[in-house]
């Protein structure tokens, strides 16, 4: 996974996430679905 990957993914769930969480609590939620999503990754 490359740096244009994470970043485009970390954007993704910025967008999923817009009107469910204050934009103040997105670090809350998109850190660990990112580190989630990379182990993940290379677990395969």
């Amino acid at each position: 996974m490359n740096h244009s990957e994470i970043v485009s993914f970390i954007w993704g769930v910025a967008d999923l996430i817009r009107d469910t969480f204050k934009r103040g609590k997105y670090q809350d939620v998109i850190l660990p679905l990112t580190v989630a999503h990379i182990k993940n990754r290379f677990r395969t």
